[in-house]
């Protein structure tokens, strides 16, 4: 009794098997077709190379379906005067942006000319007499 039992569980198995190895197949197949189906449709180049050069080249077809024609160029004095509106924007190597955790004014001492592009700047050797603060930085820009 147990040599039938066996027999039934192994082909049970292979069938099992069969039917896993089947429905693969199949499933590879249809994302193989849909694959294709997904390709994006290329129409044929018209860029052809004529002596080294680049040139769109269309057939009859195409310059009657597209209405092109060729005609003579004329001479024209007057140019259409086109207003747009535009926002001026400094150069960007040429601007610099200054931050403090303190609120309030930059300004230039007498005799002391503003930093140019790629000038060295350092704090004022010189303490102001009113620093006795721990704001240090406060403190010696304070001259200024």
């Amino acid at each position: 009794m147990r040599w039938p039992v066996r027999v039934l569980v192994l082909a049970g198995l292979v069938v099992l098997a069969v039917f896993l190895v089947v429905t693969y197949r199949e499933h590879q197949a249809q994302l193989a077709a849909q694959a294709a189906r997904d390709q994006p449709v290329v129409a044929p180049s018209r860029l052809k190379d004529v002596e080294g050069q680049a040139m769109l080249v269309l057939d009859t077809a195409d310059i009657a379906r597209l209405g092109l024609r060729t005609a003579a160029l004329r001479s024209s004095s007057a140019t259409p005067v086109r207003r747009l509106a535009g926002e001026l924007i400094p150069e960007p190597d040429r601007i610099t942006t200054v931050r403090a955790p303190i609120a309030g004014r930059l300004a230039v001492a007498e005799g002391v000319h503003w930093p140019a592009f790629g000038d060295r700047v350092s704090l004022p050797a010189v303490r102001s007499p009113k620093c006795r603060t721990r704001d240090h930085l406060w403190c010696r820009g304070a001259g200024w």
